[in-house]
């Protein structure tokens, strides 16, 4: 909870309250075609595509990017655009896709369902969840989003019978990786603020009870007396749009036509902080980005100090 202790900072069930979950519960997928959502989509393959249709030309030879298939945007549609998940031609693991493919020279529904279900490609729910005001919400996204519940994330969840293959099990989603660079449309976009110590021993305490402390000592020449948390926060604001990453900008908010007037992101998190006596100390933080600068910058901010 905030320190208010008004609202969570988590949220701990899928944001549409599914009472079995599965992944696709807490995370976006990558948006095929079709009913069944495993459906290629109709390649075009012209030379200003990029978006990967979810099939390969061919399974012959060696592997090179120009045996992905790949379709237009008006082939997918401005809507669909906006309310999906896609994957540039350009995505490193493309090729893993089409060496498992080519030992049976066959990428069709039931790889594509694998690849959909294997959350290989995703997008956490509640990250891509915006602040501020609207500027569209006529083109299909679903922007009925309050200030308080687009502050919110995922809680930790070890993956635990959401996935349909034992073998795909992992955490939910928390963070980018590194191929999240690659991805398309209005499900792309968002921000994750999260803990990442440097040194675990920062915060690492004498035991494994929640009665166990780490305990700070006076400050002695040069040695730090201070508990440091290192948070990151990540945000990505427009996604991989173009042909030409010298010149193209990709689109903001991975949307097909603008939908905010200053997209902004916000995460909040909260600490606690006990000392030997029992007393807790708690703050919140916030951390925003704006796409377009607005505002002041401020070159201090208020201190709180334990005086135990």
């Amino acid at each position: 909870m905030d320190i208010a202790n008004q609202n969570p900072h988590y949220i701990v069930s899928p944001l549409n309250n599914t009472i079995t979950p599965t992944i696709d519960d807490y995370e976006y997928e990558v948006t095929f075609d079709g009913v069944s959502k495993n459906e290629a989509w109709s390649p075009t393959n012209n030379n200003t595509d990029f978006i990967w249709a979810g099939s390969f030309s061919d399974f012959n030879g060696q592997w090179s990017q120009d045996k992905v298939n790949t379709t237009s945007t008006s082939t997918i549609t401005l809507s669909n655009y906006n309310n999906g998940l896609f994957i540039h031609k350009d995505h490193p693991l493309l090729e893993n896709l089409w060496d498992g493919a080519a030992v049976n020279s066959a990428y069709n529904n039931p790889e594509r369902q694998a690849t959909r279900e294997s959350m290989i490609f995703s997008m956490s729910k509640t990250a891509t969840q915006a602040t501020g005001g609207t500027l569209f919400s006529i083109f299909g996204y679903d922007l009925n989003t309050t200030q308080v519940t687009a502050k919110q994330q995922t809680a930790y969840h070890s993956g635990d019978s959401l996935f349909t293959q034992t073998s795909d099990q992992r955490p939910v989603k928390m963070s980018f990786d590194a191929s999240d660079q690659y991805l398309l449309g209005g499900r792309s976009c968002g921000a994750y603020l999260f803990m990442s110590p440097v040194n675990l021993d920062s915060l690492k305490v004498s035991g494994e009870t929640k009665r166990s402390a780490k305990e700070i000592r006076a400050k002695k020449d040069n040695e730090s007396n201070a508990v440091s948390v290192d948070i990151v926060f990540q945000y990505r604001m427009t996604d991989y749009f173009g042909n030409n990453e010298s010149i193209d900008t990709g689109r903001i908010g991975g949307f097909g036509r603008l939908a905010y007037n200053n997209l902004t992101y916000t995460k909040k998190i909260g600490l606690d902080i006990f000392d030997k006596y029992g007393e807790q100390f708690s703050f919140d933080l916030e951390v925003f980005a704006k796409y377009g600068p607005k505002g002041k910058n401020l070159n201090s901010i208020k201190a709180a100090r334990l005086l135990r």
